[in-house]
């Protein structure tokens, strides 16, 4: 039986902060979560008052030319104009609460690959959601993703307490099923 997906790191705000990092959870000791070959990642972001403009960012990294991404909004036909050169990956959420999903390809020695579904939405019946998709990648070769962190990139914006974020990894190892 193939391996199986496990939590490697969960951090929910107590309270408004600009940025959600997995170097903050307190169930492993140091700043990062281990180096698996594939990630699942959620995280929900969450603003009483201010419309999101959210970045990530893997292993602190936010050197330029790193990161490159292209977006597809609302089903329409992507933009065709991939964002380079940036020191963090975008994920422009443009509104008050939002849902995100991500699942990376983490392999050592290669870049890495990942794919972001987001749902964002003001409050009220009248106001229907948002979807955007993206294709990104991170091309450090050296080393894992081993702690992500989201960013609030709206001026002096902050998350509201309750956002938070959740990584999961996939060990390849064969667990043998004895019945």
């Amino acid at each position: 039986m193939a391996g199986s997906w496990i939590r490697l790191a969960h951090v929910k705000l107590a309270s408004a902060n600009a940025t959600i990092d997995t170097a903050n959870d307190s169930s492993f000791s140091g700043n990062d979560f281990g180096a698996y070959d594939k990630l699942h990642v959620e995280f929900y972001t969450q603003s009483d008052a201010n419309d999101h403009y959210c970045t990530m960012r893997f292993n602190a990294d936010n050197s330029s030319n790193r990161y490159s991404y292209q977006k597809n909004a609302d089903f329409e036909v992507p933009d065709g104009n991939a964002n380079v050169n940036a020191p963090h990956n975008d994920v422009y959420v443009h509104t008050r609460n939002s849902f995100n999903v991500m699942d990376i390809d983490n392999k050592a020695g290669k870049e890495k690959l990942a794919l972001l579904r987001n749902i964002g939405c003001t409050t009220g019946k009248t106001n229907p959601p948002a979807y955007r998709q993206y294709a990104s990648k991170w091309v450090e070769t050296t080393n894992q993703i081993t702690r992500i962190s989201v960013h609030q990139g709206n001026g002096s914006n902050t998350f509201d307490a309750g956002s938070y974020i959740t990584v999961f990894g996939h060990s390849d190892d064969v667990i043998s099923d004895e019945k």
